[in-house]
């Protein structure tokens, strides 16, 4: 190779870093590898854009022009890990139909974009999401808490990808007040068929110590809950807030309230199935990106820019009035 060629090599390498390194600070990276955009037809074309402008004026040969352009055009989408996780509908963490399929989603797709890998999500009902993540059909799942069963056959993430509080919803009109379950003998409670509570709640429900009166739906709970069919209502904070500024009036979110204390706390995980063995690999990845993520102040964003909801306690609500 001669001076000149060199040259214009090390030329058009730097211009491709440079651009590079703009495009993956850049929000379109992200959501050219979220679903909506899943082989970044979106971004090659802008990246495209942005390599004529910055060689237009440069004397590259054509042929390593084109090639170098071309590079940046396919590097972002393809040169990347690709990694298929199992989702489901837990609104406002996880959702096929919000922005980046909810916030706790968009956590999980930055936290690996961060270290060079694409997610890609299917969507299922909750219980084939487990199924076929366990299977090895597909690489993981997003939102599990961690048991024993679960551990033996998937990687958790060191860290949950978010922690949820679990408290009791209940009408503003009615005088609720517990410091322990022994408190709930009398109390009209409503549960949501198929959930998994937080403990001691979910045993003293087994054990019959506490008894319950089961709805399909956790807003029929809360329709439950308006009526005075149910006294109190235990749900995640944000799930039940979002689904109250989501399905219900500002007249009716103006009646419930929920109670301080917290039932307990729920962690959400990243899991990858064992059937892989990439996946040791894999998670070793994700928790590298999530702590980047959360050392760079990007996660606090994340949440804050899942808004308007979030932060907006009932109680405020009303205020507005």
């Amino acid at each position: 190779m001669n001076t000149a060629s060199h040259s214009y090599l090390l030329f058009g390498i730097s211009l491709v870093d440079k651009l590079l390194l703009d495009i993956t600070q850049s929000p379109l990276y992200f959501e050219s590898i979220s679903t909506k955009d899943p082989w970044g037809c979106h971004l090659m074309s802008t990246t495209f854009a942005k390599g004529v402008r910055a060689f237009r004026n440069s004397d590259l040969p054509v042929v390593m022009l084109v090639s170098l352009i071309m590079y940046c055009c396919v590097a972002p989408s393809y040169a990347a890990d690709t990694i298929r996780l199992t989702n489901g509908e837990f609104p406002p963490y996880f959702s096929e139909q919000l922005r980046f399929n909810g916030f706790c989603s968009q956590i999980v797709t930055e936290a690996f974009a961060l270290e060079g890998v694409q997610v890609i999500y299917g969507f299922y009902p909750w219980k084939r999401t487990y199924i076929l993540s366990a299977k090895g059909d597909w690489d993981g799942s997003v939102g599990w808490r961690y048991s024993e069963e679960r551990g033996k056959e998937h990687y958790f993430s060191d860290q949950p990808i978010w922690t949820g509080r679990a408290v009791f919803f209940h009408r503003k009109d009615y005088p609720f007040e517990w410091e322990s379950l022994t408190d709930l003998n009398k109390v009209k409670i409503g549960v949501t068929l198929g959930y998994g509570y937080t403990q001691p709640f979910q045993t003293a429900l087994d054990e019959g110590i506490i008894s319950a009166d089961s709805a399909a739906k956790d807003d029929l709970n809360f329709r439950k809950l308006l009526l005075g069919r149910i006294d109190i209502f235990p749900n995640d904070l944000l799930v039940g807030d979002y689904l109250l500024h989501t399905a219900f009036s500002q007249k009716e979110r103006q009646q419930i309230t929920h109670h301080p204390k917290d039932i307990g706390t729920i962690d959400y995980h990243v899991i990858l199935s064992k059937k892989h063995k990439h996946n040791t690999r894999m998670m070793e990845i994700f928790n590298k990106g999530l702590q980047r993520l959360k050392t760079s102040g990007r996660y606090d964003q994340i949440v804050v820019e899942s808004r308007p909801w979030i932060g907006i306690s009932i109680e405020q609500d009303s205020e507005k009035d």
